[in-house]
């Protein structure tokens, strides 16, 4: 008996269970007319799909064929078909050769003139051209004013009298001549009587009361300056403290006479003077008042003077302090037997609307056989005072200290001194004087 043991397409056999039918295998057995089918102990089930196997590569392209005759057109179809889309572009030919230039077109019409351009630099001037021809002469303008007459000429001499002509007619008068130079001035004529005395003019209105007090502040010390009430105006005088004198000593002197010896100090400058007008606005409710002090006095022995301190009232007036005196045994200032005196306050550290700089202190001399300290500088308000003076006669030798600033702002006097030798005797540097604050109120009460 035929049998059917065969599956088809993507379907493979397995051995069915007790309990299962053939299903599809008996009914393609009876389809096809096995009476009995080997499927009975077979199931067919559906095969798994297995995976893609890879691509083959692809073959060579085979030879195009001959184009065939092209059939008639055919009758036209329905509607147009929607455009496909654009395929993509393929590349660039070669560019082809220029073609003939074309003929030219007619001329457009002429375009709005632009705006004018910038105007370029002035070329160089051209040369000169010739001369034109003279022109025609202008018509003769009117006769000018006649001019003045001229001066008369000398008299001629007097020639014989004719015979007397028949009276002519009388000619036209001539033009007057120049003013001639006024005369002297005549003697003042008599005085007229004095004429009434006229009316009183209204009186007029009173006037405002003007200053009618002065009132004087004199500093000697540092303190506080209160405007007196009513004080409109006020004048501001300051000096500086004086410098001190040098002192002196032979032990660092010079020889005199090869036997005695001796030394001068140099004076100490003056403070310098300053003055302002100030108003009471500008002084306001008070001011400070500093008094620079004079240099303290030298000490005994070959020493410089110190300087003075500057006077002030607040920032408004200021007065510098003068310079300390050389001593001459300090070589730099030494200069053929001279020591330096202290310079004087400068005018130019000062503050105020007038500056005058302090007196410079005077040298110290040795000029055997005298010997003299330098007299301190005399400030705007101080005195000036005599030299010190030492005599080289006796080995014993001679000392004289150097006096004090006396008034405001003055210099100390230098010392001096002598000896028989180079370790006798020393003198000290007189003190500088202190500055003074002096200010004048106008006030109106």
């Amino acid at each position: 008996m035929a049998t059917y043991d065969k599956c088809c397409g993507d379907y493979n056999k397995r051995r069915k269970g007790p309990n299962e039918k053939c299903g599809w295998a008996d009914s393609f057995c009876k389809k096809h007319g096995y009476k009995s089918c080997k499927c009975r102990r077979w199931i067919c089930v559906k095969c798994p799909t297995g995976p893609v196997g890879p691509t083959g590569s692809t073959g060579p392209t085979g030879p195009t064929g001959p184009t065939g005759v092209t059939g008639p057109t055919g009758p036209s179809g329905g509607p147009p078909g929607s455009t496909g889309s654009t395929g993509p572009t393929g590349s660039t030919g070669q560019t082809g050769s220029t073609g003939p230039t074309g003929p030219t077109g007619p001329t457009g019409p002429t375009g709005d003139i632009g705006p004018t351009g910038v105007t370029g630099p002035t070329g160089p001037t051209g040369l000169v051209g010739p001369t034109g021809d003279i022109g025609p002469t202008g018509v003769t303008g009117p006769t000018g004013p006649t001019g003045l007459v001229g001066p008369t000429g000398p008299t001629g001499l007097m020639g014989d009298t004719g015979p007397t002509g028949p009276t002519g007619l009388a000619g036209p008068t001539g033009s007057t001549g120049p003013t001639g130079d006024a005369g002297p001035t005549g003697p003042t004529g008599l005085a007229g009587p004095t004429g009434p005395t006229g009316s009183v003019g209204p009186t007029g209105p009173t006037g405002s009361n003007g200053v009618n007090q002065l009132v004087m502040h004199v500093f000697t010390s540092s303190g506080t300056y209160i405007p007196t009430a009513g004080m409109v105006y006020c004048i501001v005088e300051a000096v500086g403290g004086g410098g001190s004198g040098a002192g002196s000593g032979a032990v660092s002197g010079v020889s005199a006479n090869g036997s005695f010896y001796g030394a001068g100090g140099g004076g100490g400058g003056a403070g310098a003077y300053a003055k302002s007008v100030i108003s009471a606005a500008t002084i306001g409710v008070s001011q400070t008042v500093t008094i620079g002090a004079g240099a303290p006095a030298t000490a005994s022995g070959a020493f410089n003077g110190t300087s003075g301190g500057s006077s002030s009232l607040g920032v408004l007036v200021v007065a510098s302090g003068g310079s300390g005196g050389d001593s001459m045994s300090t070589l730099a200032s030494v200069e053929a037997n001279f020591a330096l005196g202290g310079a004087g306050g400068n005018a130019g550290s000062s503050t105020g609307q007038l500056r005058i700089s302090g007196g410079n202190g005077q040298k110290g001399i040795l000029n055997s056989p005298i010997v003299e300290g330098g007299i301190g500088g005399t400030s705007h308000l101080s005195e000036s005072r005599q030299t010190n003076a030492v005599v080289l006669t006796t080995s014993a030798g001679f000392t004289n200290d150097g006096t004090d600033g006396q008034t405001y702002g003055s210099g100390g006097n230098g010392g001096a001194c002598s000896g028989s030798n180079a370790s006798s005797n020393t003198s000290a540097g007189g003190a500088g004087a202190n500055g003074v604050i002096i200010i004048t109120e106008y006030v109106i009460v």
